[in-house]
């Protein structure tokens, strides 16, 4: 149990990181496609598919399809990789408007503890309270820019709602993996299909407001950085993911460490562009020491029953 729950604790940090990595790959992608990031996530999401189609007939994956499970956590794939797309591109180019966004999407780890208990009829204190403490952290990183701005328009609530149905619809696909362990031999076939999918419904989406130029894109730097972000920060880290749903032993109290996440793209972001660290970010990460001290307290009492 223990050995189990250190495994994919440590695959589930390389998630992590591989995602706050992310985040300042898509700022420099977006610099040098023009700022046109619904081509951007046309061309990522079906380079994604490409990338894991031979995978999945390799492993025959597609026999599973009969499933009702794995239609379940397909639909749901599809659903949370389309509004994530979505609440991106609503708030693309304001930055007050992407805090918004992140402030609802980044409500998912504690949706996750929270599906998860009313789901085993027993939640977890320990963590659902780290997760509050997570989100706290979020709040502290997020809220001084929001309040910055010039007040909260329909556009900015509108980019608040999609972030928060985002992170249920993730949290929900999340907790389906878990709940089913026979969801583990076709995590390829879910994923990649996931990113088909939502590769052509942005197409049509960008196509219908005249948006989608691959003139935008085709340049050496904005190429590289599309690929390296579908190949690693959406095929690998996406499948990882999904292993680390289906086999973690402690799920509730891992959710917590995904609060990592904003603080690591903060730092990295920060860093990489040459910006200046700010208080928030120091209190930010106190606040995610003390969730994680949290959750590690209940773990310890669960491995010594």
């Amino acid at each position: 149990m223990k050995d189990s729950n250190t495994k994919y604790t440590l695959l589930g940090l390389l998630v992590i990181l591989i995602w706050a990595t992310s985040a300042t790959l898509i700022k420099q992608m977006v610099i040098f496609s023009n700022n046109n990031y619904l081509t951007d996530i046309v061309i990522y999401n079906a380079l994604a598919f490409l990338v894991l189609l031979p995978v999945v007939i390799k492993r025959g994956e597609f026999k599973a399809l009969k499933n009702k499970n794995i239609l379940k956590a397909l639909v749901l794939a599809v659903l949370s990789n389309g509004f994530y797309d979505l609440f991106v591109t609503s708030a693309e180019g304001m930055a007050v408007r992407i805090q918004y966004a992140q402030i609802g999407n980044y409500m998912w780890p504690m949706l996750i503890v929270l599906l998860l208990g009313i789901k085993k009829k027993n939640p977890s204190k320990a963590g659902i309270l780290s997760t509050l403490v997570g989100f706290l952290a979020v709040l502290v990183l997020f809220v001084p820019e929001v309040m910055g701005g010039d007040g909260m328009s329909s556009k900015d609530v509108w980019a608040l709602l999609l972030g928060v149905v985002a992170a249920f619809l993730w949290a929900t696909y999340s907790v389906t993996l878990s709940t089913h362990e026979e969801l583990t031999s076709c995590v390829f076939l879910i994923q990649t299909l996931g990113q088909g999918v939502s590769a052509l419904l942005m197409f049509v989406f960008a196509s219908s407001l005249g948006k989608f130029n691959m003139a935008d894109v085709m340049n050496g730097p904005a190429l590289s950085c599309i690929i390296i972000y579908a190949t690693i920060g959406i095929s690998l880290s996406y499948v990882l993911w999904a292993f680390v749903m289906t086999k973690h032993p402690a799920l509730e109290n891992f959710s917590v460490l995904s609060y990592l996440t904003p603080i690591l793209s903060l730092v990295i972001s920060t860093l990489y562009f040459k910006g200046t660290f700010n208080i928030q970010i120091l209190i930010a990460g106190i606040l995610i020491v003390f969730a994680i001290y949290i959750s590690k307290k209940e773990d310890k009492k669960k491995l010594k029953v």
